[in-house]
């Protein structure tokens, strides 16, 4: 169902927020985030419940809002600059007229050199994620396999997988599963 916004007046401060009516929800529920207020309300309640809610909740509400503004909201990076290991690397596109059809990628000097057929419309970025999520098997695969050996286990299998909300998981057969992205983190992660 679609959201709709409002605006409230606590504490001194008019806080917009936004509703949201889910079928899935049984209570009412606040969430404060970067993007500002949601409360989801179930199916049935009515929508000046929210408010008061709101209101019932308004010293929790401002001490969220506090902590939320003191965040460091994160700066986009330039699109010639991607994420590995932690450090912001910065992409080099390299048209070769003699290169035939395939694209090759290079970490040198803290640079990703990519290497393309001259004139390719071909994505400098997607050229280089294909490049880390093949480079994140091999490390992940490695990780594993030293981990593995000192916890004394053996996963079953092992794969890469592109997940939006989850750095990785396990199932109940020892299946281990992990987003190609973490090659991106810094090596403590």
């Amino acid at each position: 169902m679609p959201e709709t916004s409002h605006s409230i007046f606590i504490a001194g401060k008019t806080i917009a927020y936004k509703i949201r009516v889910s079928t899935r929800a049984t209570r009412l529920r606040i969430t404060v985030s970067a993007t500002g207020v949601t409360v989801t309300l179930p199916k049935g309640v009515p929508q000046r419940e929210a408010e008061n809610f709101l209101r019932q909740n308004a010293v929790w509400l401002n001490a969220q809002l506090e902590r939320t503004s003191r965040l460091v909201k994160p700066s986009p990076l330039p699109a010639d600059v991607i994420l590995w290991h932690g450090e912001a690397v910065q992409l080099q596109r390299i048209e070769e007229a003699d290169r035939k059809s395939r694209i090759k990628v290079e970490s040198s000097n803290g640079r990703l050199k990519v290497f393309m057929p001259a004139g390719s419309k071909a994505s400098t970025r997607l050229a280089a994620e294909a490049w880390m999520r093949a480079n994140a098997r091999t490390e992940i695969e490695q990780v594993v396999v030293e981990q593995a050996r000192r916890m004394n286990a053996k996963p079953k299998a092992v794969s890469i997988r592109d997940q939006r909300t989850r750095w990785g998981s396990c199932s109940s057969r020892g299946n281990l599963a992990f987003n190609w992205r973490l090659v991106m983190t810094p090596p403590s992660v």
